[in-house]
């Protein structure tokens, strides 16, 4: 009888697991468990190891994790060690989120991502370490040097795409910068347009839509337009405007002149040569005139003209037949 008795008692507290397995979680390892159960932590610094190589660390006020997969941290700053050679890319904001099986970091308000010259801000920046990708959204920001020429590109947008360590970028968004020529004789040259993209490795500057430059005393604008840092130094073109291009500029004189002028196409060479084709034509004071190209110099009355199609009374002509 009394085996009996412990033999229902087994039975009963065998049932009573099972019933309970799947609300309670009763028969589950205790790793299982520890894994769901939520970890606060208060001044802490984190660690990833990658076979014994260090890849992540990250230092903070608070942390909530949950388990080794993902965590919150509050006013976070660290580096993450990217690639085989272990290049540094460093990082902070007043909040991230970190998941480790898309190997995801979000950091939010005044987020920062450092990387070698790089410098990339944002309201918010997700960053994917395994793929290199970065994404950028509200008041976002790029500080670069390019490595080839030493120039410096200065440019912020609404939203942006990178890659760190390919040296690539995408702007979009009411994007305004400057380039700053490593060279101090050279001026600045500032510019505004949709969207941007930075192609480090070429020292290229590419954009496109509603484009504006601005370089001394000469504004411009046009569809399209790129800029070609590496080819400045080898006393080749410097940008290029495309499409719908009107250009004005005002002369010191004496007296003081407007230069206005249209063509398709705009080529900045030097420190202050511009080239013009694609059926341009020049305004300069009461006069004007055509040709298959013209070459202008900035601050300077002098006009170089290609085949010309007018001379410079065709204007005064024109408002004589009218």
């Amino acid at each position: 009888m009394v085996i009996a008795f412990f033999g229902l008692c087994n039975v009963a507290v065998w049932w009573g697991a099972w019933h309970h397995h799947g609300v309670e979680g009763w028969g589950k390892s205790a790793d299982t468990a520890l894994e769901k159960t939520p970890s606060t932590m208060e001044d802490l610094e984190y660690f990833l190891l990658d076979v014994g190589w260090p890849t992540l660390s990250l230092a903070a006020d608070s942390m909530r994790a949950v388990g080794d997969e993902s965590a919150e941290f509050v006013r976070p700053r660290g580096l993450y060690a990217m690639g085989k050679e272990r290049t540094s890319l460093f990082y902070r904001g007043h909040e991230a989120r970190y998941r480790k099986d898309k190997q995801q970091l979000t950091l939010l308000g005044e987020a920062a991502l450092d990387y070698k010259q790089a410098r990339y801000r944002a309201d918010k920046i997700v960053y994917f370490m395994r793929k290199d990708l970065l994404w950028g959204i509200g008041q976002v920001s790029l500080d670069d040097t390019f490595a080839k020429t030493g120039d410096k590109l200065l440019v912020t947008g609404a939203r942006m795409k990178a890659k760190p360590k390919a040296e690539w970028a995408l702007l979009t968004g009411d994007v305004v910068g400057d380039v700053k020529p490593k060279q101090k004789f050279r001026p600045p040259l500032h510019f505004r347009a949709q969207s941007l993209e930075m192609l480090g490795p070429t020292s290229e500057v590419r954009l496109r839509e509603d484009v504006f430059f601005h370089r001394g005393g000469m504004q411009a604008q046009a569809k399209s337009g790129d800029i070609f840092l590496e080819n400045a130094n080898r006393q080749l073109r410097y940008f290029v405007l495309n499409d719908d291009v009107k250009l004005r500029e005002d002369l010191a004189g004496p007296p003081p002149q407007v230069r206005r002028a249209w063509a398709e196409r705009m080529e900045g060479f030097g420190q202050d040569k511009v080239v013009l084709s694609g059926a341009p034509r020049v305004e300069q004071g009461k006069d004007a005139v055509k040709g298959y190209r013209i070459t202008l110099r900035e601050q300077a009355d002098f006009i170089e003209v290609e085949d010309a199609m007018s001379d410079l009374s065709t204007k005064k002509a024109e408002g004589k037949n009218k």
